[in-house]
């Protein structure tokens, strides 16, 4: 099977597959879905330099970090899992962290020097009720040994779907990429 895949989600990953997972469940307390990438072949600075803040210092402002913008890019999915499931959403919580690369990296978007930015982790947390109920998370890293105790997965790019609930339900799943994003391939 072949898919498409824009790079925010393949578009199902966070959305349509927790929700025909969810139907294996008789009680659903929370659905976590996961994007797990490796963007060491992402060559497009604007968005990896100034819209993400990779290679750049811990202190460098990135507009992903800005009030709102992680909620504005996952609300559609978590509306469409809250709705399809009954949910009365309370709000949208956002949660960014980052850390630094122990080593310059020469990666597609140019120069990551050692001490700084190295990877990116963000979630969407919707809470109903006064607890989390539907999680919406990235981790993307320039090199896999950063951030180790992070959410890993399997080769570049993998996701994850944890349903907690009655069954607890996890579906990984590996996505290969043969292609590479940046100037070169838009010729």
């Amino acid at each position: 099977m072949s898919l498409y895949a824009s790079s925010i989600e393949p578009g199902f990953a966070a959305d349509y597959l927790p929700l025909v997972l969810s139907t294996q469940s008789s009680t659903i307390e929370k659905i976590h879905a996961l994007e797990i990438g490796l963007h060491d072949d992402h060559g497009v600075a604007d968005i990896m330099i100034n819209g993400l803040g990779f290679g750049q210092s811990l202190d460098y402002q990135r507009w992903v970090a800005s009030a709102g913008a992680i909620a504005a890019e996952w609300q559609g999915q978590i509306r469409l899992i809250a709705d399809a499931l009954g949910i009365q959403l309370q709000e949208i919580r956002e949660r960014f962290d980052r850390t630094v690369t122990n080593r310059t990296l020469e990666v597609a978007m140019g120069t990551g020097a050692a001490g700084t930015c190295g990877a990116i982790r963000m979630q969407a947390i919707t809470v109903a009720e006064d607890r989390e109920v539907i999680v919406i998370e990235h981790v993307t890293r320039l090199a896999h040994d950063i951030a180790p105790h992070w959410p890993t997965g399997v080769g570049n790019l993998s996701y994850r779907i944890v349903i907690n609930g009655i069954p607890i339900s996890t579906a990984p799943w590996r996505q290969r990429c043969g292609t590479r994003v940046g100037p070169e391939s838009r010729a």
